[in-house]
């Protein structure tokens, strides 16, 4: 419907990573704010298995990709 002209949609920046297509137009609305996403896993005493690590530096990867405010936000309890 968006690229027919016929509706709008609201995306996070990350969906526009791969580009728009033809006749496809994006704009940034900061004034909504943002998203403050959270990842938790099972603490050991060794810390995180490496699976978690690895997946948490991935995400934390692509969301510098679009915003370079990525913070590591690595919170300890």
């Amino acid at each position: 419907m968006v690229t027919a002209g016929l509706g709008a949609a609201f995306v996070p920046a990350l969906a526009l990573a791969g580009g728009l297509p033809a006749g496809v137009a994006a704009t940034s609305l900061s004034a909504l704010g943002g998203r403050h996403l959270s990842a938790m896993h099972r603490a050991y005493r060794t810390g995180a298995s490496p699976a978690v690590a690895v997946t948490v530096t991935a995400l934390m990867a692509a969301g510098r990709a679009v915003t370079p405010a990525v913070s590591s936000g690595v919170e300890k309890t």
